[in-house]
């Protein structure tokens, strides 16, 4: 299950890392999200985009970082399930930090090849429940309380059709969503997943928008994200 109990310093993050990879090694992307930033007057992280999405217990990405989540390597360890593949998210770099902040680490738990088929894992009615639906189907806007029609990762209705998503979606550009849609790159999701509520932990520089993210793993773990 996701926990709110993220780990506060390198030697926890090792160990909750590992406690998650069980006797596999372990392999992590870490990559920026532009779209999380660090308020400091409201005392949280704030989600302007809609991938990563956080809610109802489900980590998903399914909406950026189309050439990470295509590469072939990269898809064939997921699939391979031989290595515990992690995705370590950073926001944007706030004033006053160094590097940008931790947001969230998941365990890669789940992989859908198509829109389609995560569409029918969100709308599929086999104990997933209704937060799960209100939070991510972007296809119509209702009025459930999960603002998943502005906020949501997955273009589809209530019935997992694909479609538009509803006016006022978080999309930047006209039709962007359409490359959401196109085949090829890997859709990612966890039920076991850290989301920190407060900067805790950081990456020891500040990365760009690099197209493939940064390879993580126990060998340079320590010199990639530092205690703040």
């Amino acid at each position: 299950m996701a926990t709110r109990e993220a780990p506060r310093d390198i030697a926890a993050l090792d160990r909750w890392l590992k406690e998650r990879s069980g006797t596999r090694a372990w392999f992590a992307k870490l990559y920026v999200a532009q779209s999380v930033r660090w308020d400091g007057d409201a005392g949280a992280f704030l989600q302007e985009g809609c991938s990563p999405n956080y809610h109802a217990g489900w980590w998903t990405l399914a909406c950026c970082k189309f050439d990470m989540r295509s590469a072939r390597s990269f898809k064939d360890l997921v699939v391979s399930r031989e290595t515990a593949v992690f995705i370590m998210t950073c926001a944007r770099k706030p004033k006053g930090v160094e590097g940008q902040p931790l947001v969230s680490v998941a365990r890669v738990t789940h992989w859908f090849d198509s829109m389609s088929s995560y569409a029918a894992f969100i709308a599929g009615a086999d104990g997933r429940g209704r937060a799960l639906r209100a939070s991510r189907l972007t296809g119509q806007r209702v009025r459930d309380g999960g603002l998943g029609w502005r906020f949501g990762d997955c273009h589809a209705d209530a019935d997992g059709r694909l479609r538009a998503p509803a006016v006022d979606h978080v999309h930047g550009q006209p039709r962007q969503w359409r490359r959401d849609l196109a085949d090829g790159h890997m859709i990612l999701a966890s039920n076991e997943f850290v989301v920190w509520r407060t900067p805790q932990l950081a990456t020891t520089k500040v990365w760009n928008q690099l197209r493939f993210g940064i390879d993580v793993s126990s060998s340079n773990l320590s010199s990639t994200i530092t205690r703040l």
